[in-house]
């Protein structure tokens, strides 16, 4: 499922957080708002502007577990505005993990 210039919230019941993956294209990313309710497993977000504290909070509760339980895959692309990669990565916690070792796995809480 595809959206695009929309800055309105979708109603929870809404037919987009039953997909499986969306393509969301907003001027200003909501990502919080927007995937609020969503239960799909892709999620691909193009903008020209974000909040860095929005995505951290999205990052955050993805990470913990506490909703997108099942999204496997998530790539944001902000056009006009360079993104702190280092300063996101720190604010969630991420650590490098070296190539020639074993990666940790991560499994998320049965809700």
């Amino acid at each position: 499922m595809k959206v695009r210039k929309t800055t309105e919230p979708f109603n929870p019941e809404s037919k987009l957080y039953q997909a499986e993956s969306v393509v969301i294209d907003q001027d200003w990313l909501t990502a919080p708002d927007i995937l609020r309710y969503f239960k799909g497993r892709q999620a691909f977000l193009f903008s020209n502007n974000y909040e860095a504290s929005d995505l951290i909070q999205f990052l955050d509760r993805w990470k913990s577990g506490e909703a997108f339980q099942k999204l496997e895959y998530l790539q944001i692309d902000v056009v006009f505005e360079y993104i702190p990669k280092n300063q996101i990565l720190n604010a969630i916690g991420a650590k490098y993990i070296d190539a020639t070792k074993t990666p940790p796995t991560h499994s998320v809480p049965k809700v």
